[in-house]
């Protein structure tokens, strides 16, 4: 608290742009979101701290609301123009709130409210915001991966049946060309692997990154499950079009992962 006070005293701006992830200043986010510190908290809000700070995709101080069980922090932020909105109540998973937020006002089951819920893996309030309207986008990257692949590396098997179901694409990549079988690989879920598969999945897509296929990720993070299930499923050891610094075995050796570069020499010959 006494730094806080003294960079306060000394001209600091609880609301000073941080690059492109805190736009309205991180200080009040980081007390209330990240501590739950009451005290600079509202001592933060004295001096005018933004109640709509943010961090990046993570959510704004008001998620606070729905998330702490500090119900003096809860007062605080009420008193300082707090509102627990939908995004919040998909954040935190709070049904009850996001029931009698579209009950009041349908028009707010939007999209990019809709991915909150899915990242976080709330299914049902996923159902509720479709019934009120909104709409599966299946290109849609959130903190760096699609939905389905942030299913799949946290095994929440009926929210990625249900995805499937409705049309999100078991092969649309995020910006590096990595697919949900990737991402699962890089998570080191075997289990998941096969499901991703069983739906679909290119076990030969060749990410824009490290410019690998599924086989060769394996081999690189050194998943001794995942290379058997995929060699299992068929995946090739060896493309005519690999580099020598990119294919399966490649990958397996320069990260010293020898078992397994003795597992695809067998399955390679």
């Amino acid at each position: 608290m006494e730094i806080v006070q003294f960079l306060l005293a000394h001209g600091a701006d609880p609301n000073l742009p941080e690059a492109n992830f805190a736009e309205r200043g991180y200080a009040l986010y980081a007390a209330t979101r990240r501590h739950e510190n009451v005290a600079i908290a509202r001592v933060l809000l004295d001096v005018g701290a933004d109640i709509r700070a943010s961090w990046h995709a993570s959510g704004d101080v008001s998620c606070a609301l729905a998330t702490t069980q500090n119900e003096e922090l809860r007062q605080l932020l009420y008193e300082h123009g707090a509102v627990a909105g939908l995004a919040t109540a998909a954040n935190s998973g709070r049904l009850d709130l996001a029931a009698e937020i579209l009950a009041a006002d349908p028009s707010k089951a939007q999209d990019h409210l809709y991915g909150n819920a899915i990242q976080q893996g709330h299914l049902a309030i996923v159902k509720l915001m479709m019934r009120h309207g909104a709409r599966l986008d299946p290109r849609m990257v959130r903190s760096w991966q699609t939905a389905l692949a942030q299913c799949l590396a946290h095994r929440r098997v009926e929210l990625a049946e249900f995805l499937v179901e409705n049309g999100e694409d078991i092969n649309w990549p995020n910006w590096f060309g990595q697919g949900p079988l990737h991402y699962t690989i890089m998570r080191d879920r075997p289990d998941m692997v096969g499901w991703a598969l069983d739906h679909g999945a290119d076990i030969e897509a060749r990410d824009w990154e490290m410019e690998s296929r599924p086989l060769a990720w394996a081999a690189h993070v050194g998943s001794r499950a995942c290379v058997d299930v995929l060699l299992q499923r068929g995946a090739q050891v060896r493309h005519p079009d690999d580099e020598p610094w990119n294919s399966p075995i490649a990958r397996a050796k320069k990260k010293g992962h020898d078992a397994i570069v003795g597992l695809l020499r067998r399955h390679g010959t």
